[in-house]
């Protein structure tokens, strides 16, 4: 099976919701057989094999300047990327529902009619900065 995960950062950012992912994919991947394609901000190293990585433009000034993680997917390209990705996978995986290019990879999946997995991490999440 060919499944698209997603999510804001790639494993080495090192947060909880990117090392989970990271370890169900890997599970998936090594146990079961899964071809597994990572679709995450570029600003950190992207994942490792057996994973694919798919890195994607992103704007983050909102962890660096304002202290909470949410990159902002700013090339039109990136779109595109996402398009044709989830044209070639079976199903989506979805990493919490909050970020912006996990909700894009939602709807372009329910464009696509593919199957969305979501995996919601945290109810609330108490940032520093109350934007």
């Amino acid at each position: 099976m060919k499944l698209l995960l997603v999510t804001h950062y790639s494993a080495s950012h090192r947060g909880g919701v990117e090392i989970l992912a990271d370890t169900i994919a890997r599970g998936l991947a090594e146990r079961h057989g899964f071809d597994i394609t990572w679709v995450a901000g570029n600003c950190d190293p992207p994942c490792d094999p057996p994973l694919t990585a798919a890195p994607v433009p992103v704007c983050n000034f909102t962890e660096k300047r304002l202290g909470f993680p949410y990159p902002i997917w700013w090339s039109p390209l990136s779109y595109l990327k996402l398009w044709r990705l989830v044209g070639e996978h079976d199903a989506v995986h979805v990493h919490d529902c909050l970020y912006h290019g996990c909700v894009l990879a939602f709807l372009v999946a329910k464009l696509r009619r593919r199957p969305v997995l979501l995996t919601q991490h945290i109810a609330m999440v108490p940032y520093k900065n109350p934007v």
